[in-house]
């Protein structure tokens, strides 16, 4: 057991790995074992670039402002979610995320191995 001290965790810009998007930070509180904890902060108006998370399934709680996720054939599917909401994210699903009307954080949780981020041009077309 470890506490880990808010002055502890560590506050990483946006990283071309997570976002090619300016306006998206993330500050890491755990990485290790096969599990990633940490919140996600995306400015107002911010989309993330597409991306995966190859082999990590995420869990997120919106704990203030409101997200749009896109993915599924050609990005024409989305969810959206707002404070007090939890999202799953499936390993491999091709997806990006834009902060609404307002500025969003989130706590992420991830389980599993390998890269993180895997940024792509966007989710293959239907058919």
């Amino acid at each position: 057991m470890r506490e880990l001290p808010r002055d502890e965790i560590s506050k990483v810009p946006t990283l071309r790995s997570f976002s090619d998007v300016a306006g998206i930070a993330r500050e890491e509180a755990f990485d290790g074992n096969g599990l990633w904890a940490g919140f996600v902060r995306i400015e107002k108006g911010s989309t993330s670039g597409w991306h995966t998370h190859p082999a990590w399934e995420s869990v997120a709680h919106i704990v203030s402002g409101s997200v749009r996720l896109d993915y599924g054939p050609g990005g024409a599917k989305s969810v959206e979610a707002g404070p007090g909401d939890w999202l799953y994210e499936p390993a491999g699903i091709v997806h990006r995320k834009a902060a609404l009307e307002s500025d969003v954080l989130a706590v992420v949780f991830r389980y599993g191995h390998g890269p993180i981020v895997q940024n792509v041009d966007g989710p293959e077309e239907e058919g």
